[in-house]
């Protein structure tokens, strides 16, 4: 799993990898928004690009995963 550096725009600059404690940090934040929700919709607008809509009751969440290298 990849992010952009904050000093960059989508699709160009330089991308830095994510560490094991760094993605675990992130699922722990996410993890409390995801009880008790499913997966509505799963969208691919690129190649290494996915977009989750997940539903919980009375929103709407939309999760982006980037893969690329």
């Amino acid at each position: 799993m990849e992010l952009f550096t904050d000093n960059t725009t989508a699709g160009r600059g330089q991308l830095m990898a994510l560490t094991a404690t760094e993605i675990s940090k992130v699922l722990g934040e996410i993890a409390p928004l995801l009880v008790k929700s499913w997966i509505q919709k799963i969208y691919q607008p690129t190649e290494r690009t996915l977009i989750l809509e997940v539903r919980a009751p009375g929103r709407t969440l939309r999760l982006l995963i980037s893969c690329h290298s």
